[in-house]
Formats: C-alpha cells, structure tokens, sequence
C-alpha cells in the first residue's frame, strides 16, 4: 500500500494554488499594460494627425503670404521675385505662378548669364 503524507501534499497544493494566483496577477498586469500601451498608441496616433494638419496649414499659409508678396507693388521687385520663385518651388499654380512668369521673371537676373 501507498503511504501518502498529507501534510507534504497540503504543502504541494498550496504551493500550486500561490503559483496559480502569482500567474494570475502576471496575466492582469500584461493586460493592463496592453490597454495602457492601446490608449498611448491611440494618443499618439491623435497627435500625428494634427501635426499633419497643422503642417498642411502652415504650407496653405506660407503660399498665402508668398501671394501677398508677389502682388505687393510697395515692395522690392527683387523681393517680389524672390518670393514668385519660391511660390512655384512650393508649387503654386494658377493665375499667381501665370503673373509670375510673365510679369515678374522677365526682370530677373539672377538667372542671366553675360
């Protein structure tokens, strides 16, 4: 006949059951900090857009005040053309990279070699 000694096997189950329970907690913890790193990754994902936002308003403004310049009759023409020649750079278009090249280019040079 098997002797079992009880008190050896009181010891191994409790000895199971704060391994069970140590597990748990891990478990809890790994999943805390999964649902933390979530909210973080979702935080910094908001924070991403907006600085795309705020990067496509700062170039909408740069082109806004290359306009401003372009038109400005107070100013240097060689300002002015200064600016022209970025506002196409910055790839402006339309009726502003138009006057550009037609009005304010032809009294470059820079570009003229001699």
């Amino acid at each position: 006949m098997i002797e079992i000694n009880l008190e050896a096997l009181g010891d191994i189950l409790g000895l199971i059951a704060k391994i069970i329970g140590a597990l748990g907690t891990i478990g809890g913890v790994f999943v805390a900090i999964f649902k933390y790193g979530k909210k973080v990754m979702t935080s910094l994902k908001d924070v991403m857009n907006k600085l795309d936002s705020m990067d496509d308003e700062m170039k909408a403004q740069r082109l806004s005040i290359l306009r401003l310049v372009v038109y400005n009759e107070h100013l240097p023409l060689s300002e002015r053309i200064i600016a022209g020649k970025e506002y196409i750079e910055k790839e402006g278009n339309g009726d502003v990279k138009k006057y550009i090249q037609e009005e304010l280019l032809p009294f470059d040079t820079t570009e003229r070699k001699e």
